[in-house]
């Protein structure tokens, strides 16, 4: 018996190791997702105010609308990414929450039964 509370408080353990690492790399991303959002931002920002220099010349005028278009989308999909990040990162919290809760629940019975039999 006090061995398998010793082996559930292993596992428990590495369970909540593993949601910590998850977690980390979760956040990780996340920050990633925002960098790349914020550049995607400031590029798109500069297309525009490119444009709004009055490029006069036709196809100066055309590649940077499509800069600008480019640009746009370049940010859409950072947005996305970071959503998706985020999720992930929520995930993996709630994941290192449990997993720390099972962790201090097996030690407390581990303890409990240590107790019984001394």
């Amino acid at each position: 018996d006090l061995q398998q509370s010793e082996a559930q408080v292993q596992r428990c353990a590495a369970q909540k190791e593993a949601a910590q690492a998850e977690t980390r790399q979760a956040e990780q991303e996340a920050g990633k997702a925002e960098q790349t959002l914020r550049l995607a931002q400031a590029a798109f920002t500069a297309a525009q105010l490119a444009l709004a220099a009055g490029v006069t010349n036709p196809v100066g005028c055309a590649a940077l609308k499509a800069a600008l278009a480019a640009a746009g989308a370049k940010v859409n999909q950072a947005k996305q990414a970071r959503e998706s990040a985020n999720a992930k990162l929520t995930q993996a919290r709630s994941k290192m929450q449990q997993a720390t809760a099972s962790h201090s629940s097996s030690l407390s019975a581990k303890s409990a039964r240590e107790r019984e039999f001394s």
